[in-house]
């Protein structure tokens, strides 16, 4: 493998809202094999193991993840030479998914969807602008993004 030749590890990560579910989905009908919100410090033994050799695997990681902070996704992709994809969208449509499906922001907590979005915009802003691909499903339907 060359230097700069990324493995067939993609870590899915991005907004809250934004369609990182619907990408891991579409991943997995894909053949890809796909977890959700795995722990990162299972990610690397997960890599390793001989099962997992020779497959391609997506990893879905959010603010919801055990072990999340940008600088250890960042460090995580870096270890295992893998894809970082970011799946943002408009906040004005993430207010609107929201709100739609009356579920709460997860960093929002007691406050408003407004600050749940902003929250995570300071956290995760500078892991979007390192990652591999942005995927913006701000006009995008489910079957768009497929």
């Amino acid at each position: 493998m060359e230097e700069n030749e990324k493995n067939d590890i993609f870590l899915i990560t991005g907004y809250s809202g934004a369609g990182m579910s619907s990408v891991l989905k579409a991943l997995e009908d894909s053949g890809i094999e796909v977890f959700d919100n795995f722990p990162l410090s299972l990610v690397e033994p997960l890599i390793q193991s001989e099962e997992s050799q020779d497959k391609k695997i997506a990893i879905g990681i959010d603010t919801r993840t055990r072990g999340f902070s940008p600088e250890s996704v960042m460090k995580t992709a870096q270890d295992l030479n893998a894809q970082l994809i970011f799946v943002t969208c408009d906040d004005h449509e993430l207010q609107r998914r929201f709100t739609e499906t009356r579920r709460r922001h997860p960093l929002a907590k007691d406050k408003s969807v407004r600050a749940g979005i902003d929250a995570e915009h300071d956290l995760l802003d500078h892991l979007k602008v390192k990652a591999d691909l942005i995927i913006d499903t701000t006009t995008m339907s489910v079957h768009d993004l497929r």
